[in-house]
């Protein structure tokens, strides 16, 4: 798996920055996902990385569900609350999914429900 930085720098590759502006598209997005990482990286240099002068337009995050996505989401926002989050149910969660697994997903992002833009049960997209 990719580190997010390396990640990060194949998806500036792609971007044309040429004209020396750091005006980036506005539908770029990152996933963010160190959850199988050896060594992932804290949620305190991601939202470092990610909020960097070059990247700090970047709006939207995808988060695949790991214990540690809500703290790199508020992170991420404590440095830059113009992002729209997507949070993901584990797939293997959703066949069982019960009230109480919702309710406990609901009170883990509560206070960040105001960037929440879609929930994937799964991989398919719930939008709220």
């Amino acid at each position: 798996m990719l580190s997010l930085g390396l990640t990060i720098l194949v998806l500036l590759y792609t971007v044309d920055l040429s004209s020396g502006s750091s005006n980036l598209p506005s539908q770029l997005g990152f996933d963010v996902s160190v959850g199988l990482q050896d060594d992932p990286l804290s949620a305190t240099e991601i939202a470092a990385i990610t909020s960097s002068s070059l990247l700090n337009g970047v709006k939207y995050y995808k988060f695949y569900g790991w214990d540690s996505d809500h703290d790199v989401a508020k992170a991420i926002i404590a440095k830059n609350s113009n992002v729209r989050i997507y949070i993901e149910i584990v797939p293997s969660l959703v066949n069982d999914l019960s009230a109480t697994d919702i309710a406990s997903f609901v009170a883990t992002w509560d206070d960040l429900k105001s960037y929440i833009y879609c929930i994937a049960l799964g991989n398919e997209p719930l939008l709220n």
